[in-house]
């Protein structure tokens, strides 16, 4: 999880951290979008989100390029990687990093 918050932090994007939930999250304008999500146990999970309440009607879907699929998608504003081992995160760290990018330019 540290390999991949500090990856997050040091993408040169303009990011906001802070906890919430308990967890490290990334943000923007004050606004949490991307979450981890710790409680699962046997792996770690990024959330990306539109913040704890619901999304305004003209919202819509969040459009983000995943080519590789790494995002599993659990409705139109929300998705989640989940990361089950070293090799897991090495393999999608570049594509999380941009991905956490991509969201919060589309989100705020």
């Amino acid at each position: 999880m540290l390999e991949l918050r500090r990856a997050i932090v040091a993408s040169n994007e303009p990011i906001e951290e802070r906890v919430k939930w308990n967890a490290p999250s990334f943000g923007r304008c004050g606004l949490d979008r991307v979450t981890f999500r710790l409680a699962p146990g046997d792996r770690i999970e990024l959330v990306f989100h539109l913040g704890a309440g619901r999304p305004a009607p003209d919202q819509g879907a969040v459009a983000v390029d995943d080519p590789r699929g790494v995002l599993r998608w659990l409705a139109e504003d929300r998705a989640v990687v989940s990361i089950v081992d070293r090799a897991d995160m090495e393999r999608k760290l570049p594509d999380v990093v941009r991905l956490v990018g991509s969201w919060l330019a589309a989100t705020t």
